[in-house]
Formats: C-alpha cells, structure tokens, sequence
C-alpha cells in the first residue's frame, strides 16, 4: 500500500461581502381619498384609555401624512425629561453638563417621547437616555414607575395609529455634534404664536420616527391657523376646566437644555425640562387607509369610535441617538475632538470653536500602538455619517478578523505546491494541500477532516507565523505548542428586590462574587501542578441600579490550558462550584452551551518534531535557526487534525521591528515580515522530502 503523505497549511478563503445602504424612509403612506372625506378638522373620535378613562381626540390640521389628531384636554401633568441620574455617559445627556441639572431638550431620545411610545407595564418602560424620571430627578410627578401611554390601548387602536417620519428640531448639542440632517440656522425664538414656526424649515433638524408625540412649534401653529373651524383658541389647553400651560417637542435651539411650550394665554414661552407642572397633551396622525368607523357621530358628546383591524401587523419601536451600553466598537457621541479653529475659519462664531464627532474604530491595545477613528467632519449630515461609520466598521471588522497571517500561509503554501508539483514525478505516497474554510469561527474543520479521514493520511504538518518569535527563527519543539479553550458562561438566578431590603430577596451579585471566589480555592486545590490552567473571566453583570437587588447575574470568560484532561477536569470543577455555591445561596444557574471545551491544544507529536527540527539546519539559511519559544496561549483548529493523525505545526518567527513587523495577531497594526515566507516555503518542502527517506 502506498504511503500517504498529508502537507497542510491553515489558510483562510476570504470572501467580503459588501451590502447596498437603504436610507431611512418615512413610514407615511399615502392617504387614502375615502379614509379622509371620514375625518375632517374638527371632528372627534374616541381611542385608547388613560387611567381607566376613554381618551377624546380631535382632528386639528390635514396635511400630507394625514389626519392629524390631538388630544382634547391636557391628559397628565409631567416632566419633559429628568435631570441626569444613572446614564451621564451617553446619549443626549452626555452632550452638555447642565442637562445634568435641568434635563434635556433632545426629543428623540428624551423621558417623554420614550413614555408615550410605550405599551409597557408599570415599571418597565425603556428610558433611552438611560435616566427615569423618578423623584428627586424631576420638579415633581415622577412617572419612572408608570405604565407606558400606550398601555391602555388595544392593538387595534394601536394599529389605527400611523407610524410616521417628521422632522424634529435640534438645539446646540446636537448640531455641534453633526446630529443633524442638513445645514441650517437657529431657530428663532419668539413668543407670539403667529411667528413661532418662523424659520422652521430652515432650521437645524434630525428626522425621528414616532407613533404619538407632542406637537411641534409649526403643528400648533397650524391649530391656530385653524381655530376658526376648531372655535376660538383650541390651540389654548385645558386640566379639569382649568386652563394649563403643556409641552411642545421644540427646543430652545440657542440654549442647551430649555424646551418650548404652551402658555395658559396661548403665548410660546421657554422653561426647563425636568419641571413636572407642564402638561402633556399628545398627538399623532390617524391612519385613515386601515381606520374604520364603527359607531358615533364625530361630534364632542358622539365621537366617532372605530380602530384599524385588517391592517397588518408591524413590530414598532422606538429608538434613540447614542450607542449600545456595553457594544465593543461603539463610542458615545461626547466623545469627540474639541478643537479651537479661531475666527478666520467662519464667518459664524459657532465654529470658532467646533466639535467634531468621531467614532473609534480601533482602540488601543498597548501604549505604543495608536487608535483608528473616522472622523466626521462638517458638510455631511447625519444620516451620511452614519452610513459612512458603518460601512468603514464593517470593513474594518471583517478585516481584523483576518489579521493573523492567513495570507501569508496561503502564500507559503502554493510556493510549496509550485515546486512540488515541478517534481511530482519524483515523488512517492500522495500529499493533499489543505486550504481550510473559516478558520477563525471553526466554519471548515469538520468538512476537512471528513475529507481527508476517508483518504487515510500518516501526518500533517503546517506553519503558522508567530509574531512573538523574532524573524529569522523557527520552532518546530514537541509537546504542547499552542492552548486548548473553553468557554465560560454561567447565569446566576436569585429573586431580586429592593436594595434596602436584602432578606427579601436573593441576591444573585453576590452569589456569583462566591462563585469566582470558591473557584479560586478549587484550583489551587484541584487543578494538577505543573499542569497550566488559566481562567480569564472577563465580564461579571448583575442589574444596573444602585438601590435595586436584580433577579440575576452574568459570568464570562474563558479558559486555557495545554493538556486535554486537564481542560476537562477544569470545567467539570468549574461547573461544580457554581452548582453547589448557588445551592448554599439559594439560587440556581444555567450553564451557556459554549461552557465546555471548544477546541483542544495544539501538540506536536515528538517522533515528527525531533525528524524535522533535526533535517531542518541542513537547508535553512545561515541567518535562520530552528528555535525553542514559550507555548502560545492562543488557540487553533489545526489541533482537530490530531484526531486522525501525528502532526506538527511549526511557528515561524514575524517579530522585527526594523520591517514594522511584530504587532500581535488581530490587530490593525498587525503585519508580516515577507522576507520570512521562503523559510516556510523551505522548511515546507523539506519535511516532504524527509519522508520520502
């Protein structure tokens, strides 16, 4: 039987995929003729409760979205947004130190708009700036632990409201930080309600997608343009016949943080945000193509009642301006270039002074490499930004992923072919050429090794560059080369409650404190010396307030090790302190699917790496040596081919800082040393030509 030679190369098939961009569309459809002959300004219908009561709307303005509706009476005195509480560091708050004291003026992502958006039960409605309007943070009527607005609505009703696209103005924060959707101005101030929507389209503006919100400055001057078929002053409110000052949604686009609203004598004036005296009087845009009446008359004491049931159903939710907590590649808008241009840049003396909004792209792993950042500068708008950010990250990231030498492994090994090929004649057995699938995520291992398990190979052997290995060297030792990993995930479930009162409840925090710490004591006691384990835990999550005890807890990590029983016995020990130290807490935990071992260590086989660490000096350049170097304590799929056969991957040295060269794997200042791939080349053809010995 012929002998059977595997030669192989772990490589990458890199495809990149670029998507198109869609913009962001309003969801407005077209309006239909019959739905709005229904529903005319002045008529009132009846749709969704507040508190137990029917809500009475009426039908201000038609214009291109459709029927516009608002509320008849103000519905609820509130805050416009809390001061700053549990979330300084992104969003709206994040943009201006005194949002921290009076709230902020930023709609999309203010107290306000994030409640009347909500169907969510009493306490559980998301707050996209991060901060509740909870006492102590607004002037009065905390409502962080109410129901949201759309709570006491039906789905039907819901549905009878239309999901719609406007523009919404901006103030200084923003525009500053390239919020915006084109160039523009101030908006100016004024108090008479005649010229309050003055400028409006020219002003500093973003587009925001709602279902129900407040009216803006230009909204409720149509209402008053109006007043002769709604009757005298309707765009003045009422609480209980009382007439009541209420919320706009435009800001005081000169000032930081002041937001505009309604006085009880129909003026426009100006106060802080966080004040709860102001009334709320929504507003949304009936969707006349799905509404169908069903009852009444459309007067104040018969409105007409109805809702939108065939329309089809859509998963609307709303969203804010700043990044993810927590996401990796995210930076918070306040993390921008402060930079002083002086007067000669612009005519405008707010760009003496700008602020330029960047977005990390790569940060920094040692002091001595730099970031990576897009920077976006001015004459774009934001939705141009954004695509722009998210196409470089995209990019960015799927490069990364193949920062670790795979072209120069795919180039040393077609080297070797060429030359193998050239002499195929004067070879004997079969070599196959491996050219592995995914690599990095594991994506192609199992289909090579069924490939070459039902051809029967004797050995593999591979070259990965190693930037921890100066150039100029190879090592090719026996043993255990590169580690073995496991993943950690571990959630810690206790009952959560109050933090005043932890007997009453079971607190997750520090049942998974305990288990780090057991595990500890369980290492040192269990794990056998001389065999490395390590155990980076890398994240430890339990709730996100400081007074309130969470109903459960998050371990992650990872371990590493260089001896396949050990790997095991790390995680059963693991998994066996978790168990018992939350039964000795009273909780419970669930193991990730990914806590076990995930891929084995890397070992040479010793009879292989002392043949070629001994043929190797007899055709290595006098300037390249065989080396010993530490293990690694990264991993690699090459250790699956250990499963059918001996192997040997060799780590060739890429560190030289006189090319540039010895950055660490993954990194976009990762890079390699091109004068070393004839030495893989090399060191590849002869273990070839070893075996035909």
């Amino acid at each position: 039987m012929k002998k059977q030679l595997t030669a192989l190369v772990l490589c990458i098939c890199m495809v990149l995929s670029v998507l198109p961009f869609s913009s962001t569309q309003a969801a407005a459809e077209e309006t239909s003729s019959v739905g709005t002959s229904n529903i005319s300004i002045g008529d009132y219908i009846r749709l969704g409760n507040y508190n137990g009561q029917p809500i009475l709307w009426r039908c201000v303005d038609v214009d291109e979205m459709g029927p516009l509706m608002l509320s008849d009476q103000v519905l609820a005195t509130m805050a416009y947004d809390a001061k700053t509480s549990e979330n300084s560091a992104t969003r709206s708050h994040s943009r201006n130190l005194k949002r921290g004291t009076y709230g902020s003026n930023q709609w999309r992502d203010s107290n306000m708009r994030s409640w009347l958006n909500s169907k969510a039960e009493a306490g559980k409605v998301e707050w996209l700036c991060g901060n509740p309007p909870k006492s102590g943070f607004v002037g009065e009527n905390p409502y962080d632990q109410a129901a949201g607005f759309l709570n006491g609505f039906k789905e039907d009703e819901i549905a009878a409201i239309k999901t719609v696209t406007q523009r919404s103005i901006v103030s200084h924060p923003e525009y500053n930080a390239g919020m915006i959707e084109g160039q523009g101005a101030d908006l100016p101030y004024d108090t008479n309600i005649e010229a309050a929507a003055n400028g409006f389209d020219q002003a500093y503006y973003e587009n925001v997608t709602d279902k129900v919100f407040l009216m803006d400055v230009k909204q409720i001057n149509k209402v008053y343009q109006n007043n002769s078929q709604l009757g005298d002053s309707y765009h003045i409110a009422y609480k209980g016949g009382v007439r009541w000052p209420y919320w706009l949604r435009t800001p005081v686009t000169d000032c930081n943080h002041d937001m505009r609203y309604v006085e009880t004598d129909g003026r426009i004036d100006r106060n802080a945000p966080y004040l709860g005296f102001y009334g709320v009087r929504p507003a949304f845009y009936l969707d006349t193509q799905y509404y169908q009446v069903t009852g009444g008359d459309g007067t104040a004491d018969s409105p007409y009642r109805g809702a939108a049931v065939n329309k089809p159903e859509e998963n609307f939710t709303v969203s804010g301006d700043g990044p993810t907590p927590g996401q990796e590649w995210d930076v918070s808008l306040d993390k921008s270039i402060q930079l002083y241009l002086g007067p000669n840049y612009s005519k405008s003396k707010k760009y003496e002074s700008a602020t330029i909004p960047i977005q990390v792209i790569q940060k920094t792993r040692s002091d001595n490499e730099n970031m990576v950042v897009v920077i976006c500068g001015e004459g774009y708008t934001k939705g141009e930004q954004q695509k722009f950010v998210a196409a470089a990250k995209r990019l960015w990231e799927g490069a990364m992923q193949y920062a670790c030498g795979h072209d120069a492994h795919t180039a040393m090994l077609l080297g070797a072919m060429r030359v193998l090929a050239e002499q195929r004649d004067n070879l004997t057995g079969v070599i196959y050429f491996c050219f592995e699938e995914g690599e990095e995520d594991g994506r192609g291992i199992l289909a090579m090794l069924n490939q070459l398990s039902a051809h029967g190979v004797d050995v593999c052997w591979g070259i990965h560059v190693y930037a921890g290995l100066e150039s100029g060297k190879i090592c090719v030792s026996a043993g255990p080369r590169m580690a073995g990993a496991a993943g950690v995930g571990i959630k810690v479930i206790g009952r959560g409650g109050h933090g005043s009162r932890p007997d009453m409840s079971v607190n997750p925090v520090f049942c998974a404190a305990s288990i780090l710490t057991n595990t500890a004591t369980a290492w040192v006691n269990q794990i056998t010396a001389g065999r490395t384990v390590t155990l980076g835990v890398t994240s430890i999550q339990g709730g996100e307030a400081p007074n309130v005890i969470p109903d459960t807890a998050d371990i992650l990590g990872s371990l590493r090790f260089f001896n396949d029983e050990e790997g095991e016995k790390a995680v059963r020990i693991f998994k066996n302190v978790a168990e018992h130290t939350a039964a000795m807490n009273n909780c419970q935990v669930q193991f990730d699917d990914r806590f076990c071992v995930l891929c084995a260590p890397v070992i040479h086989d010793e009879y292989y790496s002392n043949l070629i660490s001994t043929a190797l000096p007899e055709v290595l350049p006098e300037n390249v040596t065989v080396s010993s170097c530490e293990p690694w304590y990264a991993s690699e799929s090459f250790s699956c081919y250990r499963r059918i056969c001996p192997s040997v991957l060799a780590h060739l040295g890429i560190n030289n800082p006189s090319y540039g060269s010895g950055a660490a794997h993954h990194n976009g200042f990762f890079d390699v040393d091109e004068g070393v791939l004839s030495t893989g080349v090399i060191s590849t053809l002869k273990f070839v030509a070893m075996l035909q010995k």
